[in-house]
């Protein structure tokens, strides 16, 4: 048996199955039975209603690892307090000291 292609896959993994039961009102039960509304105005093809798009293939491992190698915690900006030598965040009032840009801003 040398089936190419995914159909060929599929008809591999579904071939116990009777085709009746593969086909069995499939298009009524996701369309409800009714017709879309102005379907037969547009020249479009049938399209079924209802389906969510699924992956063709697992993703692995290593594919989402890589994925989420941007998706991580930033380190804040630390600077040292020019009047005090504190560790502070950048563009911040020091809180050790009170002071901002050389000027006392905490304590007046």
């Amino acid at each position: 048996m040398t089936f190419t292609g995914v159909a060929g896959r599929w008809r591999r993994r579904n071939a116990h199955r009777p085709a009746a039961a593969l086909f069995a009102g499939r298009r009524a039960a996701r369309t409800s039975g009714r017709p879309l509304a102005g379907i037969d105005k547009l020249n479009v093809p049938d399209k079924e209603v209802g389906t969510m798009a699924v992956p063709f293939r697992r993703t692995s491992k290593t594919r989402k690892r890589l994925r989420r190698t941007h998706f991580k915690l930033q380190v804040p900006g630390m600077v040292q307090c020019p009047n005090c030598g504190e560790w502070k965040l950048a563009h911040r009032v020091c809180k050790a000291c009170g002071t901002y840009k050389g000027r006392d801003v905490v304590n007046k």
